[in-house]
C-alpha cells in the first residue's frame, strides 16, 4: 500500500497532542500549604476532627451529610488517629461530673470555657476544615479543526500500463462543531491547631476542577490527600 509521507509520523504527532489537551482541559489541580517547621508532628497521638463547614456553599443538606461522612471515613482510611467532638464531650462529661452537652445548650459560653480548658486532655490536635467551592458551571468550548488520516483509494497505472486500484493515505481537515460541557469547581481548606495554645500548625488549600463530573469522587479524592499526607507527617 502506498503511503503519503508525512502520514504515518503526522498521525502519531498528532494523537500525542490531542492527548495532551484533552488531559489538560479534563482535570487539573493545584493546592497551596503552611507548615510550622519547629511544632515536632510526631508527637501527634489523637486528633479532635471537626464537622466539615459547607457554610459558604449551596449543598442541600442531604448532599452535605454524605460529603461530611465522606470526610471522616476518608481520614479513617488513611489512618487518622481520629477522635470525634462527640466523643471529647461524653469523656469530658464523665471527668466534669456533669452533662456538657446539657450545659451547651442552657449556658454556650461556660461550656466553651470548660472544653477549650480541658480538650489538651483527650486530644494533641484538632482540625477543622471548610469547602469554600464547591459548584458546577457551562464553559463553552468553540469549534476546532483537527488533522486527521484518511485512507483513500485511486487507479494508477503499473510498470505495464495496466490501470490498477491502490490505497493511499492522506491528512484531511476535519471540523468539529462548538459544544458546552459541564466542570465542577471545587476548593477545600484544612487547618490543624494544637490542642494546647490553639496556634495553627499545619493548613492546606486545595482547589481542583474536572469536567462531566458530579464532584464526589473529586471531594474524596482531595480529603484524601490531605490525610494520607499529614499521616505521614505524625508518623
Amino acid at each position: 500500500m502506498k503511503k503519503s509521507y508525512w502520514g504515518k509520523s503526522f498521525r502519531i504527532v498528532l494523537m500525542a497532542c490531542l492527548l495532551l489537551m484533552a488531559m489538560m482541559q479534563a482535570v487539573s489541580a493545584e493546592k497551596v500549604e503552611y507548615k510550622d517547621k519547629n511544632y515536632n508532628f510526631k508527637a501527634i497521638k489523637n486528633v479532635l476532627l471537626y464537622d466539615m463547614d459547607f457554610s459558604d456553599t449551596n449543598i442541600d443538606g442531604v448532599r452535605e451529610r454524605s460529603l461530611g461522612g465522606m470526610y471522616e471515613e476518608k481520614a479513617m482510611q488513611e489512618k487518622i488517629p481520629v477522635i470525634t467532638p462527640e466523643a471529647v464531650i461524653r469523656k469530658m462529661s464523665l471527668a466534669q461530673g456533669q452533662d456538657l452537652e446539657i450545659l451547651a445548650q442552657k449556658d454556650l459560653e461556660a461550656f466553651n470555657d470548660i472544653f477549650d480548658k480541658n480538650l489538651k486532655d483527650y486530644a494533641d490536635v484538632y482540625i477543622d476544615a471548610k469547602v469554600l467551592q464547591y459548584e458546577t458551571k457551562s464553559i463553552y468550548h468553540p469549534e476546532y479543526t483537527t488533522w486527521e488520516t484518511k485512507t483513500v483509494n485511486k487507479n494508477v497505472r503499473d510498470s505495464k500500463g495496466n490501470w490498477v486500484k491502490v490505497e493511499d493515505e492522506i491528512v484531511v481537515p476535519v471540523v468539529h462543531p462548538a459544544y458546552y460541557s459541564s466542570v465542577v469547581y471545587e476548593k477545600i481548606e484544612f487547618h490543624v491547631h494544637d490542642a494546647v495554645t490553639g496556634e495553627e500548625i499545619y493548613s492546606r488549600q486545595e482547589w481542583r476542577d474536572r469536567d462531566n463530573d458530579d464532584g464526589v469522587n473529586m471531594f474524596g479524592r482531595i480529603c484524601s490527600a490531605f490525610f494520607k499526607d499529614f499521616h505521614k507527617m505524625i508518623n
